[in-house]
Protein backbone atom coordinates (compact mmCIF):
# COMPACT_ATOMS: atom_id res chain seq x y z
CA UNK A 1 0.00 0.00 0.00
CA UNK A 2 1.73 3.63 -0.58
CA UNK A 3 2.15 6.59 1.06
CA UNK A 4 -0.69 8.93 1.40
CA UNK A 5 0.99 12.12 2.14
CA UNK A 6 0.55 15.09 -0.47
CA UNK A 7 4.02 16.04 -1.28
CA UNK A 8 5.39 19.61 0.68
CA UNK A 9 7.34 22.04 -0.05
CA UNK A 10 11.07 21.62 0.33
CA UNK A 11 12.74 23.86 2.19
CA UNK A 12 15.82 24.83 0.63
CA UNK A 13 18.57 24.75 3.25
CA UNK A 14 20.17 21.75 1.77
CA UNK A 15 22.99 22.70 -0.92
CA UNK A 16 21.66 19.56 -2.99
CA UNK A 17 17.94 20.46 -3.38
CA UNK A 18 17.67 22.98 -6.00
CA UNK A 19 17.59 26.76 -5.94
CA UNK A 20 13.89 26.49 -6.97
CA UNK A 21 12.36 25.84 -3.90
CA UNK A 22 10.07 28.95 -3.26
CA UNK A 23 7.11 26.95 -5.48
CA UNK A 24 9.01 23.34 -5.41
CA UNK A 25 7.03 19.72 -5.04
CA UNK A 26 8.75 17.14 -4.06
CA UNK A 27 7.71 13.44 -2.32
CA UNK A 28 9.19 13.43 0.90
CA UNK A 29 10.21 10.08 0.41
CA UNK A 30 12.75 11.35 -2.53
CA UNK A 31 13.74 14.07 -0.32
CA UNK A 32 14.05 11.85 2.79
CA UNK A 33 16.55 10.00 0.49
CA UNK A 34 18.29 12.68 -1.06
CA UNK A 35 19.40 14.35 1.75
CA UNK A 36 20.16 10.75 3.55
CA UNK A 37 21.94 8.76 1.13
CA UNK A 38 22.36 11.32 -2.38
CA UNK A 39 24.96 8.38 -3.77
CA UNK A 40 22.16 5.37 -3.45
CA UNK A 41 20.87 3.92 -6.48
CA UNK A 42 18.21 5.93 -7.69
CA UNK A 43 17.23 4.82 -11.78
CA UNK A 44 18.60 1.91 -13.24
CA UNK A 45 17.96 1.32 -17.14
CA UNK A 46 20.11 -0.87 -19.15
CA UNK A 47 24.00 0.35 -18.46
CA UNK A 48 22.84 3.99 -17.04
CA UNK A 49 22.94 3.56 -13.46
CA UNK A 50 21.98 7.58 -11.52
CA UNK A 51 22.34 8.62 -7.99
CA UNK A 52 19.72 9.90 -6.57
CA UNK A 53 22.25 13.63 -6.62
CA UNK A 54 22.56 12.84 -10.01
CA UNK A 55 18.60 12.49 -10.47
CA UNK A 56 17.39 15.89 -8.57
CA UNK A 57 20.23 17.61 -10.46
CA UNK A 58 19.00 16.32 -14.18
CA UNK A 59 15.04 17.05 -12.95
CA UNK A 60 16.52 20.49 -11.36
CA UNK A 61 18.20 21.79 -14.78
CA UNK A 62 14.43 20.48 -16.10
CA UNK A 63 12.56 22.05 -14.35
CA UNK A 64 14.37 25.34 -14.49
CA UNK A 65 13.88 25.02 -18.25
CA UNK A 66 10.11 24.14 -17.84
CA UNK A 67 10.11 27.16 -16.03
CA UNK A 68 11.90 29.34 -18.68
CA UNK A 69 9.13 28.14 -21.17
CA UNK A 70 6.16 29.26 -19.09
CA UNK A 71 5.66 26.02 -17.17
CA UNK A 72 3.62 27.08 -13.79
CA UNK A 73 1.70 25.24 -10.94
CA UNK A 74 -1.26 23.58 -11.38
CA UNK A 75 -0.33 23.02 -14.82
CA UNK A 76 -0.64 19.55 -17.08
CA UNK A 77 2.24 18.86 -19.25
CA UNK A 78 2.06 16.71 -22.39
CA UNK A 79 5.44 14.73 -22.86
CA UNK A 80 5.81 12.46 -26.03
CA UNK A 81 8.50 10.43 -24.79
CA UNK A 82 9.18 6.54 -24.19
CA UNK A 83 9.04 5.18 -20.57
CA UNK A 84 12.37 5.51 -19.49
CA UNK A 85 15.38 7.58 -17.82
CA UNK A 86 14.04 10.86 -19.47
CA UNK A 87 10.20 10.57 -18.35
CA UNK A 88 11.55 10.21 -14.85
CA UNK A 89 13.25 13.35 -15.12
CA UNK A 90 9.83 15.41 -16.50
CA UNK A 91 8.03 13.59 -13.94
CA UNK A 92 10.52 15.20 -11.05
CA UNK A 93 10.76 18.18 -12.75
CA UNK A 94 7.17 18.96 -12.89
CA UNK A 95 6.09 17.66 -9.70
CA UNK A 96 9.01 20.30 -8.73
CA UNK A 97 7.15 22.94 -10.58
CA UNK A 98 3.80 21.70 -8.69
CA UNK A 99 2.44 20.21 -12.38
CA UNK A 100 1.44 17.51 -13.63
CA UNK A 101 2.73 15.21 -16.55
CA UNK A 102 0.46 13.75 -18.42
CA UNK A 103 2.43 11.35 -20.68
CA UNK A 104 1.27 10.59 -24.93
CA UNK A 105 3.36 7.42 -26.23
CA UNK A 106 5.13 8.18 -28.95
CA UNK A 107 3.45 5.40 -31.07
CA UNK A 108 0.35 7.68 -31.28
CA UNK A 109 1.78 10.72 -33.24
Amino acid sequence: MGDDREPTPVPNSDPRLDPLADHLSTPPQFTDLLLRDSDALALAAGDLRWSYAELARRAGDCAGALRSAGVEPHQVVIARADAGPRMVVMQHALARLGAALLPASPTLF
